[in-house]
């Protein structure tokens, strides 16, 4: 297991080989939908992209239980500690997590309105990291339930464990590679 910390520069060069798979496949979305925090950030650079919505993507809400207060806590602290060490606590975390197994999780999902208001026939997903796939699951069963007849796949930059509930269509990593990204909680 190894954490890559990421430039916004590599990650608009990761979309940009993800796009090139997604025409191999000949899927070209006309919706993309990031799934908050992180997928949205992934989300608007492939709507940047492939040139809709004045590049901004529909953003959907997820709220699964955490806390608000430690990931605060952790933010402050994490910029007064060395890469070596946020790296070998972002490896322990993973390793706790694959242990546990986070597919359990409850979540509220919200979809965005703008997606109701048109009828679309390619929507593509996009999360910036898939872990236990639990979150990418839910929004997928969520949007599948609705928008039947609809074809929907998903994307993410990373797979960080073997076996996810769902394995995204397109990604660029799935070997146990941890991304730091610009906006994560220990990105200095």
């Amino acid at each position: 297991m190894k954490v890559l910390t990421v430039s916004c520069s590599d990650i608009s060069e990761y979309v940009s080989s993800i796009i090139q798979k997604m025409k191999v496949d000949d899927f070209l979305p006309d919706a993309v939908v990031g799934i908050r925090t992180g997928g949205v950030y992934i989300a608007d650079l492939f709507a940047r992209q492939l040139g809709f919505n004045n590049g901004t993507a529909l953003q959907i809400s997820v709220y699964r239980p955490s806390s608000t207060n430690k990931k605060k806590f952790f933010s402050s602290l994490a910029k007064f500690m060395p890469i070596k060490m946020l790296d070998f606590l972002r490896i322990i975390e993973a390793k706790m997590m694959f242990k546990s197994d986070g597919r359990s999780q409850i979540f509220d999902i919200s979809l965005p309105v703008e997606l109701e208001s048109r009828n679309y026939s390619k929507i593509l997903v996009v999360d910036d990291a898939v872990d236990s796939g639990a979150t990418l699951s839910a929004v997928l069963r969520m949007i599948e339930s609705r928008y039947q007849g609809v074809e929907i796949k998903s994307a993410a930059i990373t797979v960080t464990t073997d076996n996810p509930t769902v394995c995204p269509d397109y990604y660029l990593y799935k070997n146990s590679t941890l991304i730091r990204f610009p906006w994560s909680l220990d990105s200095k």
